[in-house]
Formats: C-alpha cells, sequence, structure tokens
C-alpha cells in the first residue's frame, strides 16, 4: 500500500494538507475515486505549490524487486514485508 502526504500552499500560505493512501476508504477521500485524487480549488492570479511525499510499504518494494522472478504463488509479499521490519533497503 503507498500512503501520500499532500501539502497545497497557495500565495505562500499553507491551504490544505491531505493525506492518501491505498487503505483509505472512499468515503475519507476528497473525491471518492479508486485513485488518489483532490481537487485543486484556484481563483484567478493564484500560485500554488504542491508538494508530495509518497511513502511506499516494504511490500511494494518486494514487488518491485521481484516483478522479474519467478516466485511460488503462494508467497504473500506483506506477510514477508511484516517479517523484516528494520531492515535497510540497500
Amino acid at each position: 500500500a503507498n500512503k501520500l502526504h499532500i501539502a497545497l500552499i497557495v500565495n505562500d500560505v499553507e491551504k490544505n494538507a491531505i493525506s492518501l493512501g491505498d487503505h483509505t476508504p472512499f468515503s475519507a477521500r476528497p473525491v471518492p475515486h479508486q485513485s488518489n485524487i483532490f481537487p485543486l480549488h484556484l481563483l484567478p492570479g493564484e500560485t500554488l505549490q504542491v508538494f508530495i511525499r509518497v511513502a511506499y510499504e516494504r511490500a511494494a518494494i518486494f514487488k518491485v524487486h521481484t516483478e522479474n522472478l519467478t516466485l511460488a504463488p503462494e508467497l504473500d509479499m506483506d506477510l514477508l514485508a511484516g517479517q523484516t521490519p528494520g531492515f535497510a533497503g540497500a
């Protein structure tokens, strides 16, 4: 699961902070959609800065590094990720 932390800065003032992720229920999202989308409301002449921090959980990292490998179908990446807390990615 991915987690997104988004800060919207309008005219040098933080206007909104949004946290989204794969496990965020549709009812809790600013826009009820399967993708992590959010509305932007700007008035003419406003300047917008968007800062996005993406946090990938370890299972997603395993999936990227094993996508070209043949793995046993019963291999559970989430279980494997849970057994390797604090391990470095290098």
